[in-house]
């Protein structure tokens, strides 16, 4: 299995298209992302892709409004 990084232009999804994956997991609070890979895998019909939203790591230590 391999790990790769999302494109760094937006709305590229060429990554998608490089490393034909069975998973794709976003961050927690990349909600639009999700909404469009979700629309992107049903429009494309890109079969056996599961999508993972993950939940945030210690929310309560590692959050920003901690700052």
């Amino acid at each position: 299995s391999v790990a790769a990084l999302g494109d760094e232009e937006r709305g590229d999804y060429g990554v998608i298209a490089r490393h034909s994956p069975d998973v794709i997991c976003v961050g927690y609070d990349q909600r639009a992302l999700h909404r469009d890979l979700k629309d992107r895998i049903r429009d494309e019909k890109l079969k056996n892709i599961t999508l993972i939203r993950l939940k945030p790591h210690k929310p309560k230590k590692y959050h920003s409004s901690l700052l």
